[in-house]
């Protein structure tokens, strides 16, 4: 953790010193330990007259925290750096190339984003450092937030995050479908109650893998996993025109207007 802050975010003893929760001067006797060399003066001063990764705080409005909100909870881990310092860590991984750059545009306009290389599954991945007005971050529940619920736009964008983080928009058997899938129960169950008050209907919720389940690729489910589905066509173009102009990630915005375009089509071909 040192060696990454002091020679690749270019941080200063003493800005290690607060991020750990300890004296610059452990931090200079951790890197002497660590064969870390320090910059000279004239690099110090070069880096600090010209520092790249300054951390600003988060200025989106409340519809934008909700979508981070639905985001982090369906694909990334936030927490704190270290106890008793001054930095979040929002980390995710993934084998989607798009997953990884809507992550990098989230988080990069406010502090540094690490991405690692690729392991042997191909799965990247990357940290986010941001400072405390990143805490409504932390410590996410399997719950919409009651400020969220109340307001509709809110919570659209706020399933708009958890759709760009695990949801799927796609056309089977020539039909267009939406599903979210998570081991989010009462996240989902929400939606749900809430998507059926705004007349777009859809089943409820319904347990697809088990606890227990192990994967093709050995990995075993820890919660039941559920899934939300909406297949009507009233029903998917009401939720498209709510949830359009939130969705960020590249291929749901490509997939949703593929699904709008087949609805379309369905509904010219009935009337003829």
């Amino acid at each position: 953790m040192i060696r990454f802050l002091y020679e690749y975010e270019g941080l200063f003893q003493w800005e290690i010193g607060e991020i750990l929760g300890c004296s610059d001067g452990t931090v200079c006797r951790k890197m002497q330990s660590y064969g870390i060399k320090s910059r000279t003066r004239v690099e110090a001063a070069i880096s600090g007259h010209g520092h790249q990764h300054i951390r600003h705080d988060f200025d989106g409005d409340e519809r934008d925290k909700a979508y981070l909100m639905g985001f982090c909870r369906g694909d990334c881990c936030a927490r704190m750096c270290n106890e008793g310092g001054q930095t979040i860590v929002i980390s995710c991984g993934s084998t989607k190339r798009e997953q990884i750059e809507l992550f990098i545009s989230l988080f990069s306009p406010y502090g540094h984003v690490h991405k690692r290389k690729p392991g042997k599954s191909g799965q990247i991945d990357v940290e986010a450092y941001l400072n405390m007005s990143f805490a409504f971050l932390l410590d996410l529940p399997d719950a919409i937030p009651t400020s969220v619920l109340a307001d509709p736009e809110a919570f659209f964008a706020f399933l708009a995050g958890n759709i760009d983080a695990e949801g799927c928009i796609g056309i089977y058997n020539g039909r267009a479908r939406f599903c979210l899938g998570s081991c989010d129960k009462n996240i989902l169950h929400q939606t749900y109650f809430t998507l059926t008050k705004m007349d777009i209907k859809c089943p409820k919720p319904r347990i697809t893998r088990p606890k227990g389940y192990v994967d093709k690729d050995g990995h075993k489910l820890h919660r039941d996993l559920w899934r939300l589905e909406i297949y009507r066509r009233d029903s998917l173009i009401k939720l498209f025109e709510r949830i359009g102009p939130y969705l960020r990630h590249p291929k749901r915005i490509k997939d949703m207007k593929a699904a709008i375009r087949n609805i379309e089509e369905r509904n010219a071909r009935r009337r003829r």
